[in-house]
Order: structure tokens, then sequence, then C-alpha cells
């Protein structure tokens, strides 16, 4: 199983795969900018509702956001550094995650 999430200005966008029957079950929930796990954690509460046990099958989690690219173009939020991790072949779930660099910073 496979989960994306996209966090947006307005809304939180989640989408399960599921790689052994190709199904697909999406979310969306309001999004609150000061506290964006917020509607994170509301979407895996809605897929796992959907289908039990799916968040501890889960392989890889793919999380982008909006609202950064959003401070970025608009120049808004406080200086920040850019990072990305990977897990390693033996750590499950694979998370990989990426942040933007937002404004201020040159």
């Amino acid at each position: 199983m496979r989960l994306g999430v996209d966090v947006g200005g307005t809304g939180t966008d989640v989408v399960l795969l599921d790689d052994a029957n190709g199904g697909s079950i999406t979310d969306q929930c309001l999004t609150t900018p000061r506290a964006a796990s917020q509607a994170i954690q509301a979407g895996l509460r809605a897929l796992q509702a959907e289908q039990p046990g799916c968040v501890e099958r889960l392989e890889r989690v793919i999380h982008g956001t909006t609202l950064v690219i959003n401070a970025l173009i608009e120049r808004k939020g406080a200086p920040q550094a850019a990072a990305s991790a990977s897990a390693t072949p033996q750590v499950r779930p694979a998370l990989v995650c990426i942040a933007l660099v937002c404004s201020g910073c040159g």
C-alpha cells in the first residue's frame, strides 16, 4: 500500500493506493494552515475507517505541500532551509519528504 498526501492552502488531499488489487481510496479535509498535520491525521482516520488496517500495511508515504510553494511565490514566512530525507530499505514504511525553501533565504 502507498499513501500520497498533498497539503494545500484550503484542502488536504490523501490518496491510498492498494498495489495488490489496484484499488484506491481518496479523502479531502480542510487544512489548518498553522497546524497542517491535523488535516493529515483526519485524512488518515478517514482512510482507516474505510479500509481498516491500511495504515499498518503502508509501504511508502509521499508528502507534498502547496502551502510551501505558495509561501515561496508570495514571499511570506520565515527563512527556511531545504531538506530531503529518504528511508533505507530496512526502514518501513519508507517515508520520503521534501521541504522547499521559503522566502527570506536570499
